[in-house]
C-alpha cells in the first residue's frame, strides 16, 4: 500500500500550482500601474509576473514532467503488480480448485475401496462358515462310518473269537473222539 500513499502524494502535488514566489521591494505596498501591467503581461507567459520565474518555467515544467513520468511508471508497476496479483491468484484458485477435486476423487475412490473391502471381508466370512459346515458334516459323516465300521469289526472279532473257540472244541471233540476211536479198534 505504499506504491498507493506516494502515487497519491505525486499525484497532488502535481495538480497544485506552480507559483514563483514575488519578492516585494521596501515600500511595495502601493500598487503602481506598471506593476498592473507587468502583472497582465505574466499572466499571459502563465505566471505571477516575475522574469526570473518565468526563467524558471521551464525548469519547472521539466520537474512537473519528471514526477509525471514517476507517476506513470509508479502507475505501470503497479497495475503490472496487480495484473501479476491476479494471475498469481487465479493460478492458486486453479490449483486449489484441482486439488478440492482430486481430494473429491480420492475420497470417493477410498469408499468405493472401502465398500469392495467390506463386500470381500462379508464374502470370505461366508465361504469360510459355508467350508466350515461342510467339513463339520464330512467330519461327522466320516466319524458315524469310522464308529459304524469299528462296531462292524469289534463284531467280526467276536465272531472270528466264537467261531476260534468252536474251532478249538471241535478240535478236541475231534481229538477226543479220535482217541475214543483208537481205543474202541484195540480193544475187541
Amino acid at each position: 500500500m505504499d506504491h498507493t500513499s506516494s502515487l497519491v502524494s505525486a499525484w497532488t502535488a502535481m495538480e497544485q500550482p506552480h507559483t514563483c514566489p514575488r519578492e516585494s521591494p521596501h515600500g511595495a505596498h502601493k500598487v503602481k500601474a506598471s506593476q498592473v501591467e507587468g502583472e497582465q503581461t505574466s499572466d499571459r507567459l502563465g505566471n505571477n509576473g516575475d522574469l526570473g520565474c518565468a526563467l524558471r518555467d521551464p525548469e519547472q515544467s521539466l520537474f512537473s514532467s519528471v514526477r509525471q513520468l514517476h507517476f506513470k511508471t509508479s502507475l505501470l508497476e503497479m497495475v503490472e503488480e496487480l495484473r501479476m496479483r491476479r494471475e498469481s491468484e487465479r493460478h492458486f484458485e486453479e490449483k486449489f480448485n484441482q486439488m478440492i477435486t482430486e481430494k473429491q476423487e480420492l475420497e470417493w475412490q477410498k469408499e468405493t475401496l472401502a465398500s469392495k473391502r467390506e463386500s470381500l471381508l462379508r464374502e470370505h466370512l461366508e465361504e469360510i462358515t459355508k467350508i466350515n459346515k461342510q467339513f463339520k458334516s464330512k467330519l461327522e459323516s466320516l466319524e458315524a462310518e469310522k464308529n459304524k465300521f469299528q462296531f462292524l469289526s469289534e463284531a467280526a472279532e467276536r465272531e472270528v473269537n466264537i467261531l476260534k473257540d468252536k474251532i478249538k472244541a471241535q478240535n478236541l471233540s475231534v481229538h477226543s473222539l479220535g482217541k475214543k476211536l483208537a481205543d474202541q479198534s484195540k480193544s475187541p
